[in-house]
């Protein structure tokens, strides 16, 4: 898990040097999910208005059923020098894995294969053109880019 987080700090909103340590950016100023003794912590509800969110190429929606296995919240920052809550959301069932990084109701960025060095998919409609910040005002959703694709 620590190769991955260090791979998903490249896109740098997701989470902070501190991440490493188990503790995301704004970790106090997040609400922790309430703990419950052999039961995984809530993830954010993929369906929005009864839809799951668009997924990039080759990505299937059924990971949305799968019982999550670690959830952290994470403070995101946008663009216009504000913050919002987040999480980033590991979904497992078997052997397959699946990270998901959302922002508030919003799917930001996508690791079909955690345990793979394989780029991460990023929602490029949703980040600024560095990878930094939420855009405060979205261009089209659903622009998915491989982090470090060059964009056509």
């Amino acid at each position: 898990m620590g190769r991955r987080m260090a791979g998903l700090t490249a896109v740098s909103l997701l989470f902070a040097a501190g991440c490493a340590s188990g503790h995301p950016i704004g970790f106090s100023e997040v609400p922790r999910p309430a703990a419950v003794v052999g039961k995984p912590a809530p993830a954010p509800s993929p369906l929005l208005n009864g839809h799951a969110p668009c997924l990039p190429p080759g990505v299937a929606t059924d990971f949305f059923t799968w019982p999550v296995r670690s959830f952290q919240p994470i403070v995101i920052p946008r663009d216009d020098d504000t913050v919002t809550s987040g999480a980033w959301v590991l979904y497992g069932k078997g052997d397959s894995r699946v990270a998901a990084v959302w922002g508030g109701e919003v799917l930001i960025a996508v690791d079909p294969n955690p345990a793979t060095n394989a780029p991460i998919w990023v929602d490029r409609g949703l980040l600024d053109d560095d990878n930094r910040a939420l855009r405060s005002e979205t261009l089209s959703p659903c622009q998915w880019r491989r982090h470090g694709e060059r964009q056509v």
